[in-house]
This record gives C-alpha cells, sequence and structure tokens, in this order.
C-alpha cells in the first residue's frame, strides 16, 4: 500500500476487503477481510531467526490498534432471515444487520429438530 493511500486515510485504523473472482465467469471465488493500521510494525530482521521476527526494542515499534477499543459493541439486531431452498442439500441464508456499525465475530449456527442439534458443516 503506499503512503499516498494512507495519508487519504482518516484515523490510524482502516478496513480492506479483498475479493477472489474467477476470470471466465467472474464467479467469486474468496473473500478476506482485514482490519490494518496505517503505522507498520518494524522488524528487527538482524535478530530474526528461521521461527520468529522480534520487533526492534524502541518505543513507537509497533502498528497502533487502540481505535479498536472504541468501536461500538452494539449487538446487531437482525432484521430479516430469508431462505431459499436450492436442493435437498443446499440452502441459501440472507442476513441483514440493521446497525449502522459492522458486525464482527458474527457466526451463522443451523439447529434442527426437538433435541437441538446442529447441522453441520456449515460453510
Amino acid at each position: 500500500m503506499t503512503k499516498d493511500i494512507l495519508d487519504q486515510i482518516n484515523g490510524e485504523n482502516f478496513y480492506l476487503t479483498t475479493t477472489l473472482s474467477s476470470n471466465d465467469s467472474g464467479k467469486w471465488k474468496e473473500s478476506n477481510f482485514y482490519w490494518l493500521a496505517k503505522t507498520r510494525d518494524q522488524l528487527d530482521y538482524d535478530k530474526s531467526l528461521w521461527y520468529v521476527t522480534p520487533l526492534k526494542p524502541v518505543k513507537g515499534n509497533c502498528a497502533n490498534y487502540q481505535q479498536m477499543l472504541t468501536t461500538p459493541r452494539e449487538k446487531p439486531a437482525i432484521l430479516d432471515i430469508s431462505c431459499q431452498k436450492i436442493t435437498n442439500q443446499q440452502w441459501t441464508v440472507t442476513l441483514k444487520n440493521a446497525s449502522s456499525h459492522f458486525a464482527f465475530f458474527t457466526e451463522l449456527s443451523l439447529i434442527a429438530g426437538d433435541d437441538n442439534q446442529w447441522l453441520i458443516p456449515i460453510f
């Protein structure tokens, strides 16, 4: 990421979403979400071992993620849950977040029957 782009970002932290799709069909393959800091860790490559590279022992040598502590912690309300059966083995589930904030660490669990057994695997 270039310094010009980082200078345009307000605040110390920012989100980055990457999406990989097929060149032929344009079909979605994979998506990743990152929370990044404008300042980067300062690594001490001279003391690097095959399994670790330590940070330099100076003040301010690591990325600042303090902004994460002030992220709103409200529980997202679910406005709509809709299911579309595609086949006997496949369903599409759509969830909508009513909040204006990201819903971090949201997990979908499918439970069936009177004994509340999980339906797995979920991908």
